[in-house]
């Protein structure tokens, strides 16, 4: 994601005109007086801070909101109300993750909760992500683990450590690698010249150049006699055996005979493993059958699909160098990309039959959105689902992927929208579209721009000379869209305000550049003046006034959470 803060805000509160403190005497925020009407602050305001998790769990933090600002150099995060909650004397910040953000201090990098508490010291070289309630950080050359309550789950004792596997941490001492138990103590010595994750109750470990397998005490499972030895996953385990892969079960017995040139980093999953043969990939399922073959880059499944790609065998220069940049040396693709492909190279989807329901001969195809992907015919746009059937024919020069049930299409320079049957909402007479957001669409005509809704009927009249991305760094979104989280950006003249979902200027028309404008929930808004980010409300009154070089946004996570999910990369 392009934008720096996804954090859960509340509602905007009567304010008075007062400066607000933060927990250092040298940090204020000047704070206007404004007014709010909207329902139920008191009882949002008085939801409890946290709830403590048990166990390994990660502290669940209740819908405290903040965002993030950045003041005389330095970030910080503050609430609604203008307040400081996390002080402004960081030098770097990242997302929240799991109730807590890392920040980096003049001492060393270290992590808030929510509440404003240092949770974990700032005293840290390295900090990696949290996942699973811990996070691995580094500290005087040694890394070890602290969970989000900040207690050490790991003493930073080791040379090198890596990630969790079923509560159980490889960890390098000495060269040499053993077994930490997250919270407890060190359950298997440091002893072997490599290891693995645990996975279904064995890792994979390395003794005397040959790899086998341990349990969870120690003992050997599967004696040290392969070339090299992965992570079990649906039961079965891919090893190295006189130079080829093949596949071995919890009894160490080659179930599937070694003969791969390759095998795909998952292993198995959904009951397929992408494996390659000479120089061409396909899968085999659990039980060695081969269900597809013969294409040069291959991603796993999900949800039933899997991308294939085929490549012509004349690349040119630029794109041999593309592909190598972008691991196509190795042909298996752990995600699947959105990224217009080079036009030598055809993209398809099988299914876990190995039947090609989007054969890779068409000149593009894109991913599926909403159980549809567009395809191109001979420079022709059509739509078809996951049978390979077409709900759309093949017949518009360009069309979109499917945002709630809705596509954009065009046709001799005109645009419309279509429903997943390929009915027309709108007729093809519109100059320019925009995707739906908030149920509504932005529509250009006679060279001015309003909003339809989702039965096609104009909601917001044609009055806009323009409409902009909703974050001051489009990059963010793949298309161009008017509504997100309940406001757009809107051109008049030559300004540029917020309007709402009744088409209302919530913020007034009075900016001369739309990146000096953000929108957000519970009724602030960002805004920049005279080169500084304050906040307004939807009135249309500065309640937190300007004074950051950057900001955050004051969003809904729900809603947030509801219309990002559209850009996922996602069958």
């Amino acid at each position: 994601m392009k934008f720096r803060f996804l954090v859960k805000l509340i509602s905007a509160v009567s304010v008075m005109a007062v400066v607000f403190l933060s927990g250092t005497p040298h940090q204020a925020v000047v704070v206007l007086a404004a007014t709010s009407e909207s329902a139920g602050v008191d009882q949002i305001i008085s939801q409890p801070a946290t709830e403590q998790a048990t166990g390994a769990e990660a502290v669940k933090v209740a819908d405290i909101v903040l965002a993030g600002v950045k003041l005389n150099g330095k970030w910080g995060f503050i609430n609604p109300q203008g307040e400081f909650v996390i002080p402004a004397e960081c030098k770097e910040i990242r997302a929240f993750q799991e109730g807590l953000i890392a920040v980096k201090k003049d001492s060393g990098w270290g992590f808030y909760n929510k509440n404003g508490q240092l949770v974990i010291p700032a005293e840290f070289a390295e900090v990696d992500n949290v996942t699973g309630g811990f996070v691995k950080v580094k500290r005087n050359g040694k890394w070890g683990y602290y969970d989000v309550r900040g207690k050490v789950a790991v003493p930073l004792n080791f040379d090198e450590v890596r990630g969790l596997g079923e509560n159980l941490v490889p960890v390098k001492s000495g060269g040499k690698w053993g077994y930490y138990r997250a919270g407890e103590q060190l359950v298997i010595p440091v002893q072997y010249k490599d290891s693995g994750l645990f996975s279904e109750g064995l890792a994979p470990v390395k003794n005397e150049g040959k790899w086998g397998y341990i349990n969870t005490i120690g003992k050997v499972s599967i004696p040290f006699q392969f070339e090299e030895a992965y992570s079990f996953s649906e039961g079965l385990a891919t090893v190295k055996v006189k130079g080829k892969y093949g596949f071995i079960d919890r009894n160490g017995i080659l179930v599937i005979k070694e003969g791969f040139a390759s095998v795909g980093s998952e292993g198995f999953h959904e009951g397929i493993a992408a494996v390659k043969t000479d120089k061409k990939w396909g899968y085999i399922d659990s039980k060695g059958k081969v269900i597809a073959k013969g294409y040069d880059q291959v991603f796993p499944f999900k949800n039933g699909l899997a991308e294939v790609r085929t490549i012509k065998t004349s690349v040119s220069l630029f794109n041999a160098v593309l592909f190598a940049a972008v691991g196509s040396s190795t042909g298996y693709w752990e995600f699947n990309s959105n990224d217009i492909l080079p036009e030598n190279t055809k993209r398809g989807y099988i299914d876990q039959t190995g039947k090609e329901v989007i054969p890779t001969k068409y000149d593009f195809a894109n991913v599926f959105h909403e159980g549809l992907a567009a395809v191109m015919v001979h420079d022709r746009w059509g739509v078809v689902d996951k049978t390979g059937a077409f709900v759309v024919p093949d017949q518009y020069d360009k069309i979109s992927a499917y945002r709630n049930g809705l596509a954009q299409v065009e046709k001799e320079e005109k645009w419309g929208f279509v429903d997943k049957t390929g009915k027309f909402l709108t007729p093809l007479k519109f100059e320019e579209v925009s995707a739906f957001g908030d149920g509504l669409a932005a529509v250009k005509m006679y060279g001015k721009w309003g909003f339809i809704d989702t039965d096609g009927k104009m909601s917001i009249r044609l009055r806009f000379d323009e409409i902009g991305f909703p974050f001051a760094d489009p990059s963010f979104l793949e298309e161009k869209l008017g509504f997100f989280c309940g406001y757009a950006k809107v051109r008049i003249n030559d300004k540029w305000g917020l309007i709402d979902t009744t088409g209302k200027l919530v913020v007034p028309a009075e900016f001369d550049s739309s990146s000096d404008l953000m929108g957000g929930s519970f009724g602030l808004l960002g805004v920049k003046k005279k080169g500084k980010w304050g906040y307004m409300d939807v009135s249309g009154k500065m309640v937190i006034a300007p004074q950051f070089s950057e900001i955050g946004i004051f969003w809904d996570q729900e809603l947030l959470d509801r219309e990002k999910s559209y850009y996922l990369r996602s069958y």
